[in-house]
């Protein structure tokens, strides 16, 4: 990634409310979360890969802030609220002062914080080792201020990012704003409900098969062979549907009769 891009980043993540709020800023092409390796307030540690597969909103603060974090936290607990028990939607927030996990855990408790669905994750070891992994990892601004008083000693971002189950950053809002809410809560619908292009219908025949190491099958086009696992959720652009999973490897005539697309599988949102 180059430089220049990192700058573009970082600077629209930290612009000022009046001119983000509402509107959500994707990235395009997407941007993927580094490596890390944190400690939750169960004290265990959570990498980046553990969270692959959900799509989680990612949060940065600190328990003693008396500045936005004061603002971010509300806006996290309503987005909570709305996927409660939707255990592929995931929160993440991530405490910049190296605090001890039992002071994240008396946090959350206070906030109601479902400890399956929203994370608070640090690194305890009181140094700014941490700050590193924002910047880094997720290439947002977290500086220590030389002159910083307590409950404002760190610079830090307000933007939400919304990442997918690819661990790639799909883009950012601004979290201050309780009113950006539904707009959020809209785009992380949308990634955890991504349209995906399946096979076209065709006049002949077509060969399917879920993975390379499985053997294909041909049916005729309008009874296609159904792989075992769940269906996916569909939505149909012309004539014809399609009920089976994703993840099928396709070859087929370039002459179609329409377009179908379907959901990746996915609890409903």
């Amino acid at each position: 990634m180059s430089s220049l891009r990192c700058f573009v980043l970082l600077a629209c993540a930290c612009c000022p409310p009046s001119l983000c709020a509402g509107e959500f800023s994707p990235l395009s092409p997407p941007l993927e979360v580094r490596p890390f390796a944190l400690t939750e307030r169960s004290g265990n540690v959570v990498r980046r890969d553990d969270l692959r597969g959900k799509v989680w909103i990612a949060h940065f603060f600190y328990p003693t802030c008396q500045g936005p974090c004061t603002k971010t936290v509300p806006v996290m607990r309503k987005v909570h609220e709305v996927f409660a028990g939707k255990p592929d939607i995931v929160l993440v927030s991530v405490a910049l002062t190296g605090d001890e996990p039992s002071l994240l855990q008396q946090f959350a408790n206070d906030h109601r914080a479902d400890p399956s669905q929203w994370l608070f994750l640090t690194d305890p070891d009181k140094s700014d080792a941490i700050l590193d992994v924002v910047q880094k990892s997720f290439f947002q601004t977290a500086v220590r201020k030389p002159d910083g008083k307590p409950g404002d000693e760190i610079d830090h971002t307000t933007s939400l990012l919304v990442i997918d189950r690819q661990g790639m950053m799909r883009g950012y809002i601004d979290g201050t704003d309780p009113a950006n809410v539904p707009a959020l809560v809209a785009k992380v619908r949308q990634v955890a409900g991504v349209l995906c292009p399946v096979p076209r219908w065709s006049s002949s025949t077509t060969r399917y098969s879920r993975s390379a190491r499985s053997s294909q099958s041909v049916r005729p086009i309008g009874r296609p062979a159904r792989p075992p696992g769940p269906p996916c959720r569909k939505t149909s652009h012309g004539s014809g549907s399609l009920n089976w999973p994703l993840l099928l490897s396709v070859s087929a005539p370039t002459t179609s009769r329409a377009n179908t697309l379907i959901r990746c599988p996915s609890g409903r949102v």
